[in-house]
């Protein structure tokens, strides 16, 4: 059995879900678009994991297509810059995985970003974007069905989100 089966089938047919955001490239050297991957990253670290698919526009019937441009290279997305990213702005910080996936009907790779879960403490933003609206400091943000990735509005979309930081405390708890 094929363990990144669910990634092939990511990069053959992109969808967004609660764990999956499909993102356009997006240019890395650009601190407002380092932010944007950073909020991404931070909302599906609070949801419990998921991944980021890369490089891929969303057509106005709800699917996708590669975008363009494309880059020239995938260099800009490699596990090294994403954890620069993290250790920007994501706190606690969180190791992330990158993998770049070929499209099964083009040849051409595509990044993903694999978010881990099963934190113990919300993940919030330890630096905001340049412009402080994409991403703010010190804020925690979650998946929301849309799906978006927003700060928790109600009082039972924290309550969901402490109550998985209680789970993934648990063992830790008990032997206390």
């Amino acid at each position: 059995m094929n363990p990144n089966a669910d990634l092939d089938d990511l990069i053959r047919e992109p969808r967004e879900a609660l764990d999956v955001e499909v993102k356009e490239w997006l240019d890395l050297s650009d601190h407002d678009h380092r932010a944007v991957v950073a909020k991404e990253i931070i909302a599906l670290a609070n949801h419990g994991g998921g991944k980021i698919v890369v490089g891929y526009e969303e057509l106005p019937d709800g699917t996708f297509r590669p975008a363009e441009p494309r880059p020239e290279n995938l260099h800009p997305w490699s596990q090294d810059n994403i954890q620069a990213i993290v250790a920007k702005y994501v706190d606690p910080s969180i190791q992330c995985r990158v993998l770049h996936r070929a499209s099964p009907s083009t040849g051409e790779k595509h990044p993903v970003i694999v978010v881990p879960g099963g934190h113990r403490v919300p993940v919030r933003a330890k630096a905001g974007s340049p412009d402080q609206k994409r991403l703010v400091a010190n804020r925690v943000y979650i998946r929301r069905s849309g799906p978006n990735s927003e700060e928790p509005r109600t009082t039972e979309e924290w309550d969901r989100l402490f109550e998985r930081c209680l789970q993934n405390r648990k063992t830790e708890l008990l032997e206390a």
